[in-house]
């Protein structure tokens, strides 16, 4: 008797076929596209990333996660989630101990007193954290302090790229969302035990050309309102300001003129956690000591010691570079004024966030 393989093999090659037709069928139809977009978000940033908003934030269904590369180098975990329907949208989630010497915090603002550039607003809603913007990029940080590691925090940044599309206020909003809850996702999966705050509904906007007289600053700028005839008698008549919370990492104050919102002459800032570090690490000459003023510079600096960091914070104010009005004239407080408004200032932010040690020019 004879045997034979052919119905042996017939079979297998229906069934290769047929698995062929399936692969056919789930790749035209998607499927296996959001298996493998599903398969990269569990495993970005260790298991981190939040993903309930990730569309909205980046305006696609359609997103999947990589590592960071080189921007990523040094960190706990690191990882970019894009439209990869697009090169144009991405987010950048970069997690990383703050207390750690000689790191790189690239993806993080870089306030200067020096500069307008890299305004902060906090995220309030109870998020230890600032946003800010730049042309179609934004910002959220967040320094998420450990209440089992002594003078550490776990500092969370994330990036938003948006191209040649701008974000609305609700894309801004999921993004800081996504930022947020990672950072919530984060501390847990390193034994960080920090507190989070409540779901973000919307962020304020750093940038925002709102100004108030001297005399009735009430958020970050209330601290010079005893100053304000100086301010005024100088040229100076109007702040624009944020919000004053307790747990923001950064705290702006500008001050100008009226008729030039645009253009302001001073900023002063107040720098808590990682960020007196990395101020001196971009290079501003101001951050040099604990307490110092420079006439010549019209600029002055103290500094504090703070409760969850071993970094003093540090309190700024300087005469912003191209602090040149529409008309071409700089507007300048006297010296002794200076020093005066930097202590108010350094003063009032240190109360409110729990500092002691507070060290004057």
């Amino acid at each position: 008797m004879k045997f034979t393989h052919r119905p042996v093999l017939g079979a297998t090659a229906i069934a290769l076929c047929c698995l062929a037709i399936i692969a056919g069928v789930l790749y035209a139809t998607g499927v296996y596209d959001r298996w493998r977009d599903d398969m990269s978000l569990d495993d970005a940033c260790a298991g981190t990333v939040a993903r309930g908003d990730l569309a909205s934030a980046l305006g696609s269904k359609e997103v999947r996660a990589s590592g960071a590369g080189d921007e990523g180098e040094g960190a706990l975990a690191a990882c970019q989630v894009h439209d990869r329907t697009s090169e144009e949208s991405r987010l950048v989630l970069d997690i990383r101990w703050a207390g750690d010497p000689g790191r790189d915090f690239r993806l993080a603002p870089h306030p200067s007193s020096h500069t307008g550039q890299g305004a902060v607003a906090p995220l309030e809603h109870g998020w230890p954290g600032v946003a800010s913007q730049g042309p179609n990029a934004y910002q959220v940080s967040l320094v998420m302090e450990c209440r089992n590691r002594k003078n550490d925090a776990l500092f969370v940044n994330g990036n938003l790229l948006r191209g040649e599309h701008s974000a609305g206020a609700g894309a801004r909003a999921a993004f800081a969302r996504v930022t947020t809850e990672t950072a919530a996702r984060a501390a847990k999966r390193f034994g960080c035990k920090a507190a989070s705050g409540t779901r973000i509904t919307h962020i304020a906007d750093p940038l925002s050309d709102e100004q108030r007289r001297v005399s009735h600053a009430k958020g970050t700028c209330a601290a010079l309102r005893p100053y304000s005839k100086e301010a005024e008698a100088a040229g100076l008549d109007a702040v624009r300001e944020t919000a004053a919370t307790r747990n923001a990492p950064v705290e702006d104050c500008f001050v100008g003129t009226a008729d030039d919102p645009g253009t302001p002459s001073y900023r002063a800032l107040a720098l808590f956690g990682p960020y007196p570090r990395m101020v001196r690490d971009a290079g501003d000459t101001t951050a040099f000591g604990n307490v110092g003023k420079s006439g010549k510079n019209h600029t002055a600096w103290a500094t504090a010691k703070c409760p969850g960091s071993s970094d003093r914070a540090l309190f700024t104010l300087g005469q912003i570079a191209s602090a040149n009005t529409s008309a071409g004239k700089r507007h300048y407080l006297p010296a002794q004024t200076e020093v005066d408004v930097l202590t108010a200032f350094a003063k009032d932010s240190a109360d409110r966030h729990g500092c002691t040690d507070v060290r004057l020019p």
